[in-house]
C-alpha cells in the first residue's frame, strides 16, 4: 500500500470551449436498467454514470456552478453522516449551526461534520499538498495501490472503519476520497457518503467492493439532478438581473 500521489490525467488539459454542449450531462434511459440483475450491464451503466460525473468536475458543462454543487453535496453528506451516527438533523439545522455559532464556540457534532465536509470538497486534489490534506482529513494514512477504483474505495472505508470505531461518516468520506483520487477528479465528490446504510458499514472490504457499484448507481443520478436544478436556478437569476437593475 502507498499514499496516492497526483497522477496526470485528462483534467490537466483545458476543457473544450463547447458552447453547444448540454447544460448538464445526459443519462440514457438504459442506465436505469443498469440496476437489474446482470452484473455486466450494471457495470456498463456505472461507467456511463461515472463518465457524466467526470464531465461535471472537469468543467465541461460551463453552466453548472461547480463550487455551489459541491457545497450542496457536502451539506447532504453531512446530513446523511449525522443520520448514520444516530442523530437526525435537517439541512436548515446544519446551516444554522455554522451560521449562528459564536466564533469561539463548538458547533457540536453535526456542525463539525458539516464544516468538515465543506472544507473537504474545496481541497485541490491536483497537488501533492492537496492529496495529503484530503487523506489526513479522513484519517487515511495509506490508500490501496490496487488497480480497481472500486476496490480502493472499499479498502479505504474498511481501513478507517476498523481504525476509528463509531466514525461512520469519516469512513465513508475516506471511500469518496479514495475514489476521487483513483478516477483523477480534481476535487472530492461525495457519492457513497450520500447513500450508504449502517448495513454497508458492517461489511468487510470484499463485501463493500460488491456493494459499491449499486451505491454509486443510486447516488449519481441524484447528483446530476441536483446539477440540473442549480443550472435552472442560475438561469432564472440571470434572467431577472436586468429587471432588478432597471428598478
Amino acid at each position: 500500500k502507498r499514499r496516492i500521489g497526483y497522477v496526470p490525467s485528462m483534467f490537466d488539459r483545458a476543457p473544450r470551449d463547447s458552447t453547444d454542449a448540454p447544460a448538464v450531462p445526459f443519462l440514457a434511459p438504459w442506465c436505469e436498467a443498469g440496476r437489474g440483475p446482470s452484473d455486466r450491464f450494471r457495470l456498463l451503466a456505472l461507467g456511463a454514470e461515472l463518465n457524466a460525473v467526470t464531465a461535471i468536475v472537469a468543467g465541461r458543462h460551463r453552466q453548472i456552478p461547480l463550487d455551489l454543487l459541491l457545497d450542496r453535496l457536502a451539506l447532504r453528506a453531512a446530513r446523511h453522516g449525522s443520520w448514520l451516527e444516530g442523530r437526525t438533523v435537517t439541512d436548515a439545522d446544519l446551516r444554522d449551526l455554522l451560521a449562528f455559532a459564536p466564533p469561539d464556540a463548538s458547533p457540536g457534532l453535526d456542525g463539525a461534520l458539516h464544516r468538515f465536509w465543506r472544507r473537504l470538497v474545496t481541497i485541490d486534489l491536483g497537488t501533492p499538498e492537496g492529496v495529503a490534506e484530503a487523506c489526513d482529513a479522513v484519517g487515511l494514512a495509506v490508500v490501496s495501490a490496487l488497480p480497481d477504483p472500486i476496490a480502493r474505495l472499499a479498502d479505504a472505508i474498511a481501513s478507517v472503519q476498523s481504525a476509528h470505531d463509531r466514525l461512520e461518516a469519516r469512513a465513508l468520506a475516506a471511500g469518496d476520497v479514495a475514489l476521487s483520487l483513483s478516477l483523477g477528479f480534481p476535487r472530492v465528490v461525495p457519492l457513497v457518503s450520500l447513500v450508504a446504510t449502517p448495513e454497508h458499514l458492517r461489511l468487510s472490504a470484499p463485501g463493500l467492493c460488491d456493494a459499491a457499484p449499486d451505491l454509486l448507481l443510486k447516488a449519481i443520478p441524484d447528483v446530476i439532478a441536483l446539477a440540473g436544478d442549480l443550472v435552472q436556478r442560475a438561469a432564472r437569476i440571470e434572467a431577472a438581473r436586468p429587471k432588478l437593475r432597471a428598478k
